[in-house]
């Protein structure tokens, strides 16, 4: 399991940039911030995975049960691309930050897919 990091930055659209290499349904993408905060943009790379699509999922929640909990967002990035999702005023998450990269939309779609790093913009 790759580890995920967080460092500070002094951009007028967020202090705090999220990247986690090879994501999928890790226990450290769940309570990232540990309170409220906006996401700005969230960078999904699926080019490792050529024929796979993958879906990216975010929870305001503290420790989701990624296939069971409803996501407060769910974004399709197509296999061999790279996508960026911009919430131009911020998506707020009043209670935490958690995500997770799966083979399968919608709620129950829990099957991590290998190869995706993700980069999240937040407050």
């Amino acid at each position: 399991m790759a580890a995920i990091t967080t460092a500070t930055m002094t951009s007028k659209i967020g202090g705090r940039m999220i990247t986690k290499i090879a994501a999928g349904v890790d226990a450290d993408q769940k309570g990232l911030i540990g309170g409220t905060s906006d996401v700005f943009m969230a960078e999904v790379d699926n080019t490792a995975n050529t024929s796979t699509d993958c879906y990216f999922k975010i929870y305001n929640v503290a420790a989701p049960t990624f296939g069971s909990n409803a996501p407060d967002f769910i974004g399709e990035v197509r296999g061999g691309a790279k996508r960026t999702f911009t919430f131009l005023k911020g998506m707020t998450f009043a209670t935490d930050l958690s995500f997770c990269v799966v083979t399968l939309g919608g709620t129950t779609g829990n099957s991590a897919l290998s190869g995706v790093n993700v980069r999240i913009i937040t407050s």
